[in-house]
């Protein structure tokens, strides 16, 4: 049933504003609901276990439960059933949300009370709207993603057209259509059901007495091995992880088995009976779990898709010249030509958060590298990497033993699920950190080099945020202690008094509390530091590789925070501040007074040298509304001309400048011979000013065919 419905100014009874909590720890995200100006707390979303489980709406400032939610994972997506309490009666009235993922929409259905509301969000919108299905889709509610918060999905505008439904009812809907964009590290475990998957191999089996078993087993039962010991040996860091369980084959057959989850035994348990569909579709599949990602966490969070395929040809199966270049993604790909060591080392790396890797049953060769690269790069995702069961030297010989799946297993684990152990320096001082998630290898544009992260992050210097500003990064990740503090306290006995308490204190114990602790003091001195003095630490990743720590502060809980790593591009500089080897003590550039003590002030970044320089002054935009203000400038004083000549011809040279460096030329300079020449035909520019806006296109004109910049002067012509 498709609602239609006309929106002919309608007024909001009640308008809300939500925002969802940055960190919850390992339960599923909360939210809080205040009033329109958002100040006023209204409703609270408390989760109380793990995952998709228990919510609860608590109203304020009564601190009233008003409502609670039970969810579980079906075959689709989501169901969940909801109690709202009636502030009158004290009843509760039962009601049911079934979701249901679509390539480009969410749909959802809401029961409640004989009433039934529909859901439509549509993934490119910003916009949700709920729907009355018994009323001809009259809209009753919608909610918006603030524009700033699209990528991270943490503020919301929720408006209730209607006064006989309880907010209860669009807050649990809105709160489950958002709430998985808060999960960390989202990973699709992506798994081949195709016709292939039922070939058999022999796998042999260890006994206790060093006896061994072979037994014969298709290649679906060692996927699930596969999956099995890859969730069952997980360290506890990567606990932070959210799996989903994807099965597919043809087009038409792609099946949701677990959605995202933390419960590792939940997947163990689905991938036990693996089914056995039809063709194999492998792009197919690879764009539907991409939008599931992105319909669920949004398009900026770092995503994973872990691939487990047959991809395999047997040796009567013959291999054609066009399937390469065949546009339908069947997965018919050669394995039998060697691999040089580059192209199996080697880890392509793009700008997309999405990685993908495929674990494959043989060996992929050069072709095979090549047409699941063609894939990923038509997916718009990164390839990550290759893993694989049987190496070719071995491919008449198609024995599997538990040795080969752990190798894999610690393969997978090392490069896409351990943290990253690494150590803090900044002169004497330093702590060891779990940097999570793990920093990948990035390449220098400059001269294409590899560049692995340094295991010691060491810290250069500090700079105020100010300064620094929004600096592109290309990964962040978060910086945890492997210890946390713990404050030293005697251990008392039971019915002590103070004095006796502190003459029974441990001294073993206090040193030993003291020692663990004296490895996070540095990490507590600069998380602090850096929240108090709103500045930031650039520290060194490589010997050409730089980022940035910056404490980040939650909204709810004002004293809990956390250290953040921004990693920037390969390379020693940032486009503003240039290169960091001309970064120096803060009391070079202001030295001290007469007394020796340092006088701090403000000073505007970049600092301006003290000699004059004989050389053209530079422009330098650390905002994009800068230059756009430059440029708003040039337009309003080109109607005041003759007037505002000399501004006009200032304004023009600084903007042509700009459009130099920032390479905006041949855009900017068309734009502004269109803008000037509809002026002149409006009449807004006056008769004596319309030979300087001529002089100025045909200026334009010249200079958008020009290598390098010239100066206007007022004579040009």
């Amino acid at each position: 049933m498709i609602a239609t419905h006309v929106i002919l100014g309608l007024t909001p009874v009640r308008e809300y504003a939500v925002r969802r909590d940055i960190l919850v720890g390992v339960k599923a995200p909360e939210f809080s609901i205040f009033d329109k100006s958002g100040k006023n707390l209204q409703y609270r979303i408390e989760s109380k276990y793990l995952g998709l489980h228990k919510i609860e709406l608590v109203s304020y400032p009564s601190k009233q439960v008003v409502g609670r939610l039970n969810s579980k994972v079906t075959w689709f997506l989501y169901e969940a059933t909801f109690e709202i309490l009636n502030s009158q009666t004290q009843q509760w009235t039962t009601g049911s949300i079934n979701q249901k993922l679509q390539i480009l929409n969410h749909k959802s259905v809401i029961e409640w009370n004989g009433r039934r509301i529909l859901m439509e969000h549509n993934i490119p919108s910003l916009t949700t709207r709920f729907l009355d299905d018994q009323r001809g889709g009259q809209l009753v509610a919608e909610y918006k993603v603030s524009l700033a918060s699209v990528f991270w999905a943490t503020k919301y505008s929720l408006q209730i057209f209607s006064s006989d439904l309880p907010d209860a009812l669009f807050i649990f809907d809105e709160k489950e259509n958002i709430f998985l964009l808060s999960r960390n590290m989202p990973t699709i475990l992506l798994i081949d059901c195709s016709l292939g998957m039922a070939e058999r191999f022999s796998f042999v089996v260890k006994q206790e007495n060093n006896m061994e078993t072979t037994m014969n087993i298709e290649k679906r039962s060692l996927v699930a091995k596969l999956v099995e010991s890859l969730m069952t040996n997980t360290s506890s860091p990567t606990k932070l992880e959210t799996i989903a369980l994807v099965l597919f084959a043809g087009h038409d057959t792609i099946k949701i088995v677990q959605h995202f989850t933390k419960n590792t035994d939940d997947i163990i348990k689905s991938v036990q009976n693996l089914p056995i569909f039809g063709d194999l579709s492998l792009k197919s599949a690879i764009d539907f779990a991409k939008k599931y990602l992105t319909t669920t966490f949004g398009a900026q969070r770092s995503q994973k898709i872990l691939v487990f395929t047959d991809s395999s040809h047997r040796e009567d199966d013959p291999i054609h010249e066009n399937t390469y270049n065949n546009k339908h993604d069947q997965m018919d790909i050669d394995l039998r030509k060697q691999t040089t060591n580059d192209e199996q080392e080697k880890t392509t790396l793009s700008n997309s958060p999405t990685d993908i890797s495929y674990v494959c049953i043989r060996q992929p060769s050069s072709i095979d590298r090549a047409r699941l690269g063609d894939i990923t790069e038509q997916a718009q995702c990164s390839f990550s990497k290759l893993y694989w069961l049987i190496n070719r030297d071995k491919e008449n010989n198609i024995t599997v033993t538990n040795d080969m799946i752990q190798r894999v297993v610690t393969e997978i684990k090392s490069d896409s699920t351990d943290v990253f152990i690494s150590i803090l320096k900044c002169g004497h001082y330093e702590s060891q950190l779990a940097v999570y998630p793990k920093i990948t290898p990035a390449i220098l544009q400059t001269t294409g080099e590899l560049l692995q992260p340094s295991n010691t992050l060491t810290v250069n210097g500090f700079i105020e945020l100010s300064s620094i500003r929004s600096a592109m990064a290309t990964s962040k990740h978060i910086l945890l202690p492997i210890q946390r503090y713990i404050r030293p306290q005697p251990t008392v006995p039971m019915f002590a008094t103070k004095k006796s308490a502190a003459s029974t204190a441990s001294a073993s114990s206090l040193a030993t509390q003291r020692k663990s602790n004296t490895a996070n003091n540095f990490y507590y001195l600069l998380l602090i530091s850096l929240k108090k003095e709103k500045s930031t630490a650039l520290v060194s990743i490589n010997d050409q590789w730089f980022g940035a720590i910056h404490c980040q502060k939650f909204e709810r809980k004002k004293k809990s925070s956390r250290l953040i790593l921004s990693v920037f591009e390969p390379g020693d500089c940032i486009p503003w501040i240039s290169s960091f080897e001309r970064l120096g003590p803060y009391a070079v550039v202001f030295p001290p007074v007469n007394n020796g003590e340092l006088v701090y002030k403000k000073q505007l970044w970049p600092v301006k040298p003290f000699p004059r320089s004989y050389t053209e002054t530079f422009l330098i935009w650390c905002r994009h509304n800068n230059f756009q203000n430059d440029i708003n400038k040039f337009v309003r004083a080109s109607a005041k001309l003759p007037d505002k000549v000399n501004i006009f011809h200032r304004e023009l040279n600084k903007i042509c400048r700009g459009a130099f460096i920032y390479g905006l030329r041949e855009r900017l300079f068309v734009l502004l011979r269109q803008l000037f020449q509809q002026q002149i035909q409006m009449g807004k520019i006056k008769p004596e000013g319309v030979k300087y806006v001529q002089n100025v296109i045909m200026y334009m004109n010249r200079l958008g065919t020009s290598d390098r910049y010239i100066k206007y002067e007022e004579t040009s012509t």
